[in-house]
């Protein structure tokens, strides 16, 4: 479990792991689509601290960015290369099709916070940086 803090002025990045297999965590999503109307990409909006775009009283063309997250990036197969979330979309369309909508099970990720005073807890999130204080972290595919 880690708890993600913004620094009140600056940028905060954290690099980790997501679970410790692919087959023992739920995914942590990112995004979500407005509850009571038929899916559709311009029901989708930020799941974690959207600013406030106004009353949402159904699929609108334009959403509050997350005041968060600046972006979070998967490092995937293709040789180092990342696909990401980037928290300051507005538009839903463009959201619903970001390549990354959800932190999945043993995946590895860099993620850049907004400066703010907010903290959120992701339960299988595992810290990977110099601040780490176990020497080594591996990831099980039992």
């Amino acid at each position: 479990m880690a708890i993600l803090k913004q620094n009140p002025t600056s940028d905060t990045l954290y690099i980790g792991w997501y679970g410790l297999s692919q087959d023992e965590c739920e995914s942590f999503p990112l995004t979500e689509q407005v509850q009571g109307f038929m899916p559709s990409p311009a029901a989708y909006r930020h799941k974690h601290f959207q600013i406030d775009a106004g009353p949402v009283v159904g699929p609108s063309f334009t959403i509050g960015e997350s005041s968060f997250f600046r972006s979070v990036k998967e490092v995937n197969a293709a040789q180092g290369g990342t696909t990401a979330y980037d928290g300051t979309i507005t538009i839903p369309f463009a959201l619903a099709g970001l390549q990354l909508n959800e932190l999945k099970c043993g995946h590895s990720y860099f993620i850049t916070l907004k400066p703010g005073n907010d903290e959120l807890e992701i339960p299988e999130f595992t810290f990977a940086n110099y601040g780490t204080t176990e020497y080594l972290k591996i990831i099980a595919n039992d």
